[in-house]
């Protein structure tokens, strides 16, 4: 049944006075309302039916389609970083949840707090090489601070209050809840928990000595690593002319560097971008997390095309959801199998543009702050070539 609730607050009232009878899923639902959830990311699948029945008219807080769990964790890690609050993963059994591992390991390395929710197979299947059967606990007990296995339904709500602790208490980072199928349809007794402690959940801060000491490691005669690159003209550029509390998502390493030390940063204009992992593939779905953190706020992903390529999918979410993203791709000047960027996002139904030098730059930023929604703005590899 849909509940409907003028505001947040007073859905939260309305639960805290309500014990009574209700399913596994419901009790989840209800649960992170009270952890003042404000948005989940989450793909579908058999294990997780029964909690995704139960999202259906449910008004506590956002879900976000992602077109895949790799999508969804990134998300959950840029939207963590962005407000200093726990992000929120759903994700169902097998290769659902086995999509979420190199987020996870991602988030764990950063100390990024997460809460992901996965479903398994009912508990008589357990051990049994069933269908879509994976010991997630299992493969990611090194890279999580905790794992819960839920065998009753009344395990559930104290399990998700302890989570959230882990998952906020210093050294923050993800904690994974793994819901057999059966478990999530069977009845409990609900009895509302209500949050006491409270975190810091001040918004992460790139720290520049941090990054160079990721990167030290790397091999600098490598010309591949600079080749993906923004120009520093572009970078500049955008010093002048974004708002000054922008969110930037960059992937890590080196790209992460240039962007530092290219771009002008304060704590109100900050770089989000991974540290001790060089994650291909994070800066867009990093981008989404992080407007829906804050939805008033500018959001520039900054990025080369091999790395969208990982999860371009994702530029669905940014249509469908109207996102003010500016996804700036970088040119690559040996990759002939590259597509037409412009035409890929016009292919989401967004729109974007191409440029070469400064006055084309300057153009395409026009269009991108007349939209409605995310627009992306190659800049060719040569640049600056034809000026």
């Amino acid at each position: 049944m849909p509940i409907h609730s003028t505001t947040l607050a007073d859905l939260k009232a309305q639960f805290l006075q309500e014990e009574k009878e209700m399913t596994c899923s419901e009790a989840l639902l209800r649960s992170l309302v009270l952890e003042d959830v404000e948005c989940v990311f989450g793909y579908p699948g058999g294990a997780v039916l029964y909690i995704y029945d139960a999202l259906h008219g449910f008004e506590g807080f956002s879900h976000i389609l992602a077109r895949h769990e790799q999508g969804a964790i990134h998300a959950a890690d840029g939207y963590a970083r962005a407000s200093g609050k726990p992000g929120v993963v759903f994700a169902t059994s097998g290769p659902g949840a086995t999509n979420l591992i190199t987020g996870i390991a991602t988030s764990y390395a950063d100390q990024v707090p997460l809460v992901i929710f996965t479903g398994n197979v009912a508990l008589p299947m357990k051990g049994t090489d069933a269908f879509q059967e994976a010991d997630i606990i299992g493969m990611t007990y090194s890279i999580t601070k905790h794992s819960y296995y839920i065998e009753r339904p009344e395990e559930l709500p104290s399990a998700i209050r302890r989570a959230f602790d882990i998952a906020q208490t210093e050294p923050r980072g993800p904690v994974l809840i793994d819901i057999p199928k059966d478990v999530s349809a069977q009845f409990l007794h609900y009895k509302p928990l209500e949050r006491r402690a409270t975190y810091s959940q001040a918004p992460f801060q790139v720290n520049k000595e941090s990054v160079i000491q990721a990167c030290a490691e790397l091999d600098l005669q490598d010309p591949t690593w600079f080749e993906c690159m923004l120009p520093g003209e572009v970078l500049q550029f955008l010093s002048e002319r974004s708002p000054r509390d922008a969110l930037f998502t960059v992937d890590g390493g080196l790209s992460a560097l240039h962007a530092q030390t290219n771009l002008s940063l304060h704590p109100q204009r900050r770089l989000l971008t991974t540290i001790r992992w060089i994650t291909p593939g994070y800066a867009l779905p990093a981008a989404i997390g992080a407007a829906m953190a804050g939805p008033d706020r500018s959001i520039l992903c900054l990025t080369s095309g091999r790395s969208l390529l990982m999860n371009a999918q994702e530029l669905a979410v940014c249509a469908l959801r109207q996102l003010p993203i500016v996804l700036f791709v970088a040119g690559h000047p040996e990759d002939r199998s590259r597509p037409d960027f412009p035409r890929l996002a016009e292919a989401y139904g967004l729109q974007g543009a191409s440029c070469s030098n400064l006055e084309e730059l300057n153009v395409a930023w026009g269009q991108a702050e007349a939209a409605r929604t995310t627009f992306l703005i190659e800049c060719k590899a040569g640049w600056g070539a034809q000026s």
